[in-house]
């Protein structure tokens, strides 16, 4: 049976309400501010005149049924835009998804603007990538779109759950697998095919520098380019160049030392990872966006 709100049942509001078994007697001038089209149009629908009881929203028998809506969304909208009351943050990410969720459904750009940028306001913690993805998917928001795919990419892919693969939807989970198979084949790549070393002009032990700067390699940046753990795994380009900087190679001189880090890091070796992830980030924003 339904119920007042407790809190949006004014005794001078214009138009009575039934969203999700709840009672709600609002303002319709709120309502029309907001430039949606549903309420807009919704009152300009003539009502007949021989009886008052029998117009929509003018008793709590006979209320307006807002449709697809539940009770706690509709409540959100209420509280947090339509007649803002101020309460101490943090909100939960939840309320303000609610918010999207409605104005997008019932045309209520401003308010739908807002609801963007609140939510933008979240950290990647409070607010998971892939649930990120699924909004910008459901809700046509591009800006997101990108941003939250190239979070997921180098992601192993077994660490995705049901739940995950639902928020990531087919089409950008096919972009996703064939990315993370060509970025760990890259990593490969970059972690078995040593740099060739260059000797300076002063240096008379070309192949012991060699071989120092072969074992180095092997030893120092394979292991944590091929470290199974993704936690473990060094992040390209940044954080490879800069291992890669302060590599101490024993038994190679210094001048050979300098000049092969100087051309390691002046070369595009390390940028293939961040081809890959590009090129993936792009084919997804086409693939959902345009």
């Amino acid at each position: 049976m339904a119920h007042r709100s407790v809190q949006y049942y004014y005794d001078d509001g214009t138009d009575i309400f039934l969203v999700g078994g709840v009672l709600y007697k609002l303002h319709r001038t709120v309502l029309q501010a907001t430039g949606s089209p549903l309420f807009c149009d919704m009152f300009m629908i003539p009502q007949p005149k021989d009886s008052k009881d029998k117009v929509e929203g003018t008793s709590d028998e006979k209320p307006i049924v807002v449709p697809q809506a539940t009770a706690e969304e509709f409540h959100n909208l209420l509280e947090l835009y339509l007649y803002p009351k101020w309460t101490p943050p943090p909100h939960p990410v939840s309320r303000y998804i609610d918010v999207l969720k409605l104005s997008t459904q019932w045309g209520m750009s401003n308010v739908r603007e807002a609801a963007i940028w609140n939510i933008s306001q979240y950290n990647n913690r409070e607010l998971a990538a892939t649930t990120k993805l699924e909004l910008a998917r459901r809700y046509n928001i591009p800006q997101w779109g990108g941003p939250a795919f190239r979070q997921l990419v180098n992601r192993p892919l077994k660490s995705l759950s049901n739940d995950d693969l639902d928020c990531i939807g087919v089409a950008a989970f096919v972009v996703l697998a064939k990315a993370n198979e060509a970025i760990a084949e890259e990593r490969r790549l970059v972690a078995t095919k040593t740099p060739p070393n260059v000797c300076c002009a002063q240096c008379t032990h070309h192949v012991e520098c060699s071989r120092a700067w072969k074992d180095v390699w092997w030893n120092k940046i394979a292991p944590s380019i091929l470290h199974p753990d993704p936690g473990w795994a060094i992040a390209f380009p940044g954080e490879i160049k800069q291992k890669v900087s302060g590599l101490q190679v024993q038994g190679m001189g210094q001048g050979c030392r300098d000049e092969t880090i100087a051309a390691v890091l002046d070369g595009c070796g390390f940028d293939g990872v961040g081809i890959i992830t590009d090129m993936a980030v792009a084919r997804v924003e086409k693939l959902l966006f345009s």
